[in-house]
């Protein structure tokens, strides 16, 4: 299975995005704010 997201608008406050699974639109997404976070950051800064 292949996921993906197509993040559409980027504002201060939110992200509004299409979410596809094997390449067919599932649903509409809204994410938070970006927060600077990353994968090899410390669990505990997470």
């Amino acid at each position: 299975m292949q996921i993906t997201v197509d993040r559409i608008a980027k504002r201060d406050t939110y992200t509004i995005g299409r979410l596809y699974l094997n390449g067919i639109k599932f649903c509409d997404v809204l994410e938070d704010t970006d927060r600077g976070l990353s994968a090899d950051m410390p669990l505990a800064d997470i």
